[in-house]
């Protein structure tokens, strides 16, 4: 099941209704979540190993679950930014492109703390202009889904198209890549998993990003985001069935599920042992 844009209509569950499914899995999540981020986050306690840490779809559940069930639990009550998210994913592809449109992106992408530290949106009309200057890029990208990123010669195709997508959409006028990285994922959830610093770059990279490219060489930045989805399409193609049932349940697209699953992964780690045992970890939870 590959979502397209406009074809995933209905409200992503609740912090409630995740606690819900876990009950219904006979899984028990944590009482109390610890949340990590890059101040207290270990390179050590990283395995950075997709097969190992993910070797069956239980841990994989286990991790969204823990995610949808704890993570920033207050904003997504107020739900504002989930609300955001919900009517971008309403949106059909070609009314993306509309002005009123681009702004729901854009207050979305604002929502989902794009616009303070080091990314810094540019201005409402230059960042439509820009959004809207990309669309050949973006309508040939959208021919795609994720597990393209798994055929070489698709996947090429689509690193050379956002090496040009990269050199030319500059709507973050400090940090672009996180940031274009969550917008390809509002446009297109098909195919684009939402690039998370303190989360999905940790577990690719040493602590707080140390190894990835400098943001000026666009080229080895799109290496860098190609290699990454690649592992991530291969977890996907190894429980695809599981993954598209949990994306049916949870009414979540496959690649923001797989970004929960890092969430998940860090968030929740560190209550229970120094070096993160994914197998003791669900010997615990259970």
């Amino acid at each position: 099941m590959q979502i397209q844009q406009g074809t995933y209509a209905e409200d992503i569950i609740s912090p409630r209704e995740a606690m819900l499914l876990a009950e219904q899995w006979h899984i028990k999540l944590p009482e109390n979540s610890v949340t990590s981020s890059h101040r207290n986050l270990n390179k050590d306690e990283w395995n950075r190993h997709i097969d190992e840490d993910f070797s069956d779809f239980d841990i994989v559940r286990h991790c969204v679950l823990n995610c949808l069930a704890g993570y920033r639990v207050e904003d997504q009550e107020r739900n504002k930014a989930g609300m955001l998210y919900i009517n971008v994913l309403k949106l059909p592809y070609e009314s993306m492109f509309e002005r009123a449109n681009i702004v729901i992106v854009r207050d979305t992408l604002i929502e989902w703390n794009m616009n303070t530290r080091g990314a810094k949106l540019e201005k409402e009309d230059r960042f439509i202009e820009l959004i809207q200057n990309v669309k050949p890029i973006f309508d040939q990208l959208n021919q795609y889904t994720l597990l393209d990123f798994i055929n070489e010669s698709k996947c090429k195709e689509i690193e050379k198209l956002l090496c040009e997508l990269y050199r030319t959409l500059k709507i973050s006028i400090n940090n672009p890549f996180v940031t274009t990285s969550k917008t390809l994922h509002f446009y297109m959830p098909q195919l684009f998993i939402p690039i998370d610093r303190t989360y999905t770059v940790n577990y690719f990279t040493n602590y707080r990003g140390a190894d990835l490219p400098n943001k000026e060489n666009k080229k080895d930045l799109v290496k860098w985001a190609i290699s990454f989805h690649k592992l991530l399409a291969q977890l996907y193609y190894r429980f695809e069935e599981d993954f598209n049932e949990l994306s049916t349940q949870t009414k979540i697209p496959v690649t923001k599920l797989l970004d929960d699953v890092l969430i998940g992964f860090a968030i929740y780690r560190r209550s229970y042992c120094a070096k993160f045992d994914p197998h003791k970890y669900i010997k615990i939870l259970t």
